[in-house]
């Protein structure tokens, strides 16, 4: 659905820094889209905060635009391995969230044990980068994947997705490599579309699948 607003209305740009399972958001040309509408940029940075950048600060840092996008968000749930969450901004705009969210007003304070993870990742970021250099992918595991037939889809980003095509064929092969002593996440629906029906197949969505 799509609707108009007025010029001097108030206007968000909000997108993943890098989708959970398939590539990087078009984040620098998105800086010339947002001036051309006088909107705000929001980048959630969940999948690429401690993985993409110079120094680990995500896509914005990665594409060279972080002085040029208003607000970062993420969580510490995946790089920090901890729970809740963060938005960085100008002082007015955060402090205004933090009174006017409803997610933050009925929300609980993190707790104490949740933030040492936190603190030591941070550290960790800073005083030994070969951690994040090393866990990118690599070409020669990307070559010899798709010479053995593999589907790795165009992400360029540390997450290497595997298409199957096929939720029950997704699901043995993530406990085969589970059994393997390999640990990998397996995405089926609603985490992405159900694979195409063989009498679907013409439509030619390469999007719908497990992996």
């Amino acid at each position: 659905m799509y609707c108009r607003h007025t010029a001097d209305a108030g206007k968000l740009i909000a997108v993943d820094g890098v989708f959970s399972s398939k590539v990087t958001s078009p984040a620098r040309q998105m800086v010339p889209l947002a001036k051309k509408h006088g909107a705000r940029i929001m980048i959630d940075e969940a999948h690429a905060v401690g993985v993409m950048g110079k120094n680990g600060r995500g896509t914005a840092e990665h594409f060279g635009v972080e002085d040029q996008v208003d607000l970062l968000m993420g969580t510490f749930s995946k790089t920090f391995a901890s729970i809740g969450g963060y938005v960085v901004g100008d002082t007015e705009v955060v402090t205004y969230i933090r009174h006017q969210a409803r997610t933050v007003l009925f929300s609980a304070a993190i707790p104490p044990a949740a933030r040492p993870p936190v603190i030591e990742t941070l550290r960790l970021l800073q005083a030994e980068p070969e951690r994040r250099e090393h866990c990118g992918r690599t070409p020669p595991d990307e070559r010899g994947l798709r010479a053995m037939g593999y589907n790795l889809g165009t992400s360029v980003t540390p997450i290497m997705p595997i298409h199957i095509g096929d939720q029950a064929k997704t699901l043995t092969f993530w406990r085969a490599l589970y059994d393997a002593g390999i640990f990998t996440n397996a995405f089926v629906p609603p985490g992405v579309r159900p694979a195409v029906r063989s009498s679907d197949r013409c439509n030619g969505d390469p999007h719908r699948h497990g992996h």
